[in-house]
């Protein structure tokens, strides 16, 4: 229904479910473990409650509200709210007649829409337009859930609901992909990790994860406890969806899959020590600027937890990370200024997931130096493959692989081979497409990347504007077009994540 009652009135019958905030991540990880009845709105700005009362309340004020707040009957409640008559009906159509309803004081109703008008107007009596959802037959129409769900749809605060807030409210009311079972159990695995001192017997004596995960947009966690595993809980879901998750879920409790996250975390923690400015790992930079560390030592764990029978219990998990070096691992290995930038913390979590996996799976040998094993030099390559094209389409079966070492800038004169009397014109940067950790030997490429390609005449000059080139390198499909003249000249700036100049290679392609 429709209708208009003062500022004063609606405040005084009105009950807006915010939280508080300063509520600790905690807290708010907490009320998660249990049906979500209220505190799932954003808190109030009293600074713009207070612009609002300034504009509308006072005295000599011209200016009218005009845009309805929007209002729900409290689930249960609806007994508060009384309609004292009722539209009539004319031939099967409701005609609109002026009724009254009764509410009483106190939370009788909640605000959905219009926190901050309600409270700026509280003391006016000045008349505002409100929509009221209510249904006299309870819990029919409106739940808790439903109008949950429209005050993430329709609010018209002047910004958007904070992502993590989001985030959680769309798990409390199973909104959006968390109407799906199994996007609703990695979050329950978050819950846990943030809610429980400590999973048991056979695990770490205490979870480090615990209050430390980001449930209040507004509240960090500690640097000293969680380092570069400092998630919000939006981030954590994220990371956890993959494919080694979906099959661990199949076989496995989440409580279970949460407390070997545990306990993997406590043991990177044991065997690190005393937390320090710059580690990569525990301490300030960490959380600030190694984020993505975490999430590809994380995704490492799940990717090893998956190829195994049996989970492992703490003193496995001690024994697999102290065999690999952990302990002994130099992890102030980048001292940068500003931490590094977009495409660096994806090659970062790359290298991560990749080397780990390895190590801890037998796979790779493990190195007398991690740290230096990490930013890889010792067997990093760029690699660029060269092809045919066919039908518009990069020909796989005409690839030519060239391994190229990146640490130092040189002219290099490449001879490649014509593919059943083509030339080979097109080039790309080789990326291994395998889902598959089995084979992602070889793979320790991340740690340095192509930061620029040109490609020019034999003067110098571009024949394509560079930004077009280096996705010409980077396009799969197709590959980057080098003509069909006999030699083209393609110029490369590879940075390394230790590095901050890059290392200009220039490559002279010769096609015979």
């Amino acid at each position: 229904m429709v209708g208009m009652a003062t500022g004063r009135q609606i405040h005084s019958f009105s009950f807006v479910p915010n939280f508080d905030p300063n509520d600790s991540n905690l807290v708010i990880a907490q009320r998660l473990l249990q049906p979500l009845e209220d505190k799932w709105q954003r808190p109030a700005d009293h600074k713009r409650i207070s612009k609002i009362g300034d504009l509308y309340s006072k005295s000599e004020s011209e200016q009218i509200m005009v845009n309805p707040v929007l209002l729900g009957a409290i689930p249960g409640g609806e007994p508060k709210i009384t309609v004292v008559g009722a539209p009539t009906r004319v031939a099967g159509d409701m005609k609109q007649e002026l009724v009254v309803i009764d509410i009483e004081n106190g939370n009788s109703v909640w605000v959905i829409d219009g926190q901050h008008r309600i409270n700026g107007m509280r003391t006016s009596n000045q008349p505002m337009p409100f929509v009221l959802l209510f249904d006299e037959r309870a819990g029919q129409n409106y739940t808790g859930a439903y109008l949950a769900e429209l005050f993430s749809i329709v609010t018209t605060e002047a910004k958007p609901m904070k992502g993590i807030h989001k985030e959680w409210m769309s798990y409390a009311f199973q909104l959006d992909k968390y109407a799906k079972k199994t996007k609703r159990e990695l979050m329950e695995i978050g819950i846990k990790l943030a809610t429980t001192p400590n999973f048991g017997l056979g695990h770490a004596n205490e979870n480090l994860f615990y209050g430390q995960i980001q449930f209040n947009d507004d509240l960090g966690v500690d640097a000293d406890i969680v380092g570069a595993f400092s998630f919000t809980i939006q981030n954590i879901v994220k990371t956890l969806d993959s494919k080694p998750m979906q099959e661990l879920l199949d076989k496995h409790k989440t409580t279970t899959i949460a407390a070997s996250i545990s306990d993997y975390v406590s043991v990177f923690r044991d065997l690190h020590g005393q937390p320090t400015p710059t580690s990569l790992l525990f301490g300030k930079h960490g959380r600030e600027r190694y984020t993505c560390i975490g999430e590809g030592l994380l995704e490492a764990w799940l990717w090893h937890l998956n190829a195994k029978d049996k989970l492992p219990v703490f003193n496995e998990v001690y024994s697999t990370l102290d065999r690999i070096g952990i302990g002994t691992c130099n992890w102030e290995l980048l001292p940068w200024t500003k931490g590094p930038g977009t495409n660096d913390k994806n090659a970062m979590r790359l290298t991560m997931r990749t080397v780990f996996f390895q190590l801890m799976n037998a796979i790779e040998p493990v190195p007398a130096d991690l740290g230096q094993y990490l930013l890889g030099r010792e067997n990093t390559k760029i690699t660029l493959e060269f092809g045919v094209e066919t039908d518009g389409k990069f020909d796989e079966s005409s690839t030519h692989r060239v391994p190229i070492t990146p640490f130092q800038s040189q002219d290099i004169s490449l001879d490649i081979p014509l593919y059943m009397g083509h030339k080979r014109n097109r080039v790309r940067h080789h990326i291994n497409r395998s889902s598959d950790p089995s084979n992602f030997s070889n793979m320790h490429t991340p740690n340095c990347r192509i930061s620029s390609c040109r490609l020019v005449n034999e003067r110098g000059n571009l024949k394509l504007p560079a930004l077009e080139t280096l996705s010409g390198l980077r396009r799969q499909d197709q590959g980057l077009n080098l003509g069909m003249g006999r030699v083209a000249y393609v110029e490369l700036d590879c940075t390394a994540l230790d590095e901050k100049s890059p290392f200009k290679i220039n490559l002279r392609i010769n096609s015979n």
